[in-house]
């Protein structure tokens, strides 16, 4: 992942990071920023009841997305697209159509990789562009979900909610509308239930992603599920600089056609095929990581004998203070996407590491700083380091493995043969496990040799010995004399 990316997943046509509808709630940690969006494409239509011909769209959209908290995000979308009808016996026909939309989004982790949110979305439908009827007002309510797995750039997501959709009160007289007019200005007379599954794999300056949405029409008189919007998508992104996204998707909707003539309810009707084109640009509020190799002297400080060093150079342009470095493992090989944290008191800000696992923050007041560098499989590391005023301190951190895990598991029981609720300590980790109501005990420690202490209320306490080794099982069942 580039230096300063701020999402683990890309852009959406929201300026918002997502799939395609299904919006992702992104990692804690990240800067505040502001993205830009400008999407076109091509959308297809076989020809409906009573149609001579195929219907064809031009789709175009501009968005703005501003995250102000790493929790919080904003949008404005403005959406608009040209119809060519076919010869519907009163002669063929085209027209612009449009609708602005702003929203807001919101999330909190629930527990490591499940992220927990919603959104609202607010759209005023037109007729014809640049028309807008607020009387046709409709609102999204959302309900978000986006799991980060162990698997590094892997992200699911899953989104629920309601659509109180009045936008068919933008049309006076549907009656008098044409069958083309109707299949293109995509306005409902009824609510929706919104349901919608994502997924995407992003490896180093790529993305891949698949979505599957469905808009359920609700209400009196709505017709049959079969009929309503369902999309199936897929798409690719590419992320040629930080701040630089260009995304392909294709969009293909295997709902059945309900009847659009005179006389029947307004239902949106999704094209058959879409094809999109996309171009992004954000900008986060946070330097580019970068090292400075030129700049570099021997380590002037060592932890544990790992290696992570902090080298002092002088830097007479920086106003404040600057700390920079890499982060590697054991085989100095660079770790991208390393999550770096810097904390001074209640101040604190994240960046994460680059391809060649650089990352960087500046314009630091000077004091004791300390610096966290976690990662999934990594003993995380601590450092801390002094910044002085124009001055740059270089902290390179070398993340080791954590040693394979043994497990140990056995049973407390009384000399009568029933089970015991027992205090279980094993040293000198110092970890512990009170054992259930049946006397059970389990622990997942590394390889090594411990000693074990087993204790239970009225009874002797008793030491034992237990050598754990690689991904193996030791058993250790306890038998306690009572004390009295």
């Amino acid at each position: 992942m580039p230096a300063y990316a701020t999402t683990e997943v890309g852009d959406t046509q929201l300026a918002l990071p997502g799939y395609a509808r299904v919006g992702t709630l992104e990692q804690l940690g990240k800067p505040m920023r502001l993205a830009f969006s400008l999407s076109g494409g091509y959308g297809w239509t076989e020809a409906q009841q009573g149609d001579a011909g195929d219907h064809h769209r031009l789709i175009g959209n501009l968005a703005v997305g501003f995250r102000a908290l790493d929790w919080l995000s904003m949008y404005l979308l403005l959406e608009g697209r040209y119809d060519k009808h076919p010869d519907d016996t009163t002669g063929s026909d085209d027209g612009l159509a449009g609708k602005p939309s702003l929203g807001i989004r919101g999330g909190y982790r629930i527990f490591k990789g499940l992220y927990l949110g919603g959104q609202l979305d607010l759209t005023v439908p037109g007729n014809n562009a640049p028309s807008l009827q607020f009387e046709a007002l409709t609102l999204d309510t959302k309900l978000l979900a986006t799991y980060y797995p162990d698997i590094k750039g892997l992200s699911v997501g899953m989104m629920t909610g309601f659509r109180y959709d009045r936008s068919g009160e933008a049309e006076d007289a549907p009656d008098l509308l044409r069958r083309g007019d109707r299949l293109a200005l995509g306005l409902s007379d009824f609510n929706a239930v919104l349901l919608g599954l994502g997924a995407s794999y992003r490896y180093r300056i790529f993305e891949w992603f698949g979505e599957w949405s469905w808009d359920v029409l609700v209400g009196s008189g709505a017709p049959s599920v079969a009929n309503s919007p369902m999309r199936i998508t897929a798409g690719m992104r590419v992320f040629p600089t930080n701040a630089l996204e260009l995304e392909f998707l294709m969009e293909a909707s295997p709902s059945a056609r309900p009847s659009i003539g005179t006389g029947n309810a307004l239902i949106p009707i999704e094209p058959r095929i879409t094809t999109m084109l996309a171009v992004r640009y954000r900008l986060p509020f946070v330097s580019p990581s970068a090292s400075s190799p030129n700049a570099q002297q021997p380590g002037a400080y060592v932890q544990n004998g790992q290696g992570p060093s902090i080298t002092i150079v002088e830097a007479k342009d920086a106003p404040t203070g600057v700390v920079e470095g890499r982060v590697t493992n054991n085989s100095k090989e660079p770790l991208e996407g390393i999550r770096v944290e810097l904390s001074a008191g209640d101040f604190s800000r994240v960046v994460e590491t680059d391809a060649e696992g650089a990352y960087r923050f500046d314009k630091l007041p000077p004091g004791d700083v300390k610096l966290t560098a976690v990662a999934d499989g990594y003993e995380p590391v601590l450092l801390e380091a002094k910044v002085e005023d124009k001055s740059i301190k270089r902290l390179d951190f070398v993340l080791g493995e954590p040693p394979p895990m043994g497990q140990l598991r056995g049973l407390v029981r009384g000399f009568d043969g029933k089970p015991l609720r027992a205090q279980v300590l094993v040293f000198p980790l110092k970890v512990e496990h009170i054992t259930e109501d049946n006397g059970q005990f389990e622990f997942n420690i590394p390889p090594g040799r411990y000693r074990v202490v087993i204790r239970a209320r009225d009874h002797r306490r008793q030491r034992r010995w237990a050598v754990i080794e690689k991904n193996g099982v030791t058993v250790l069942n306890v038998e306690l004399r009572q004390s009295k």
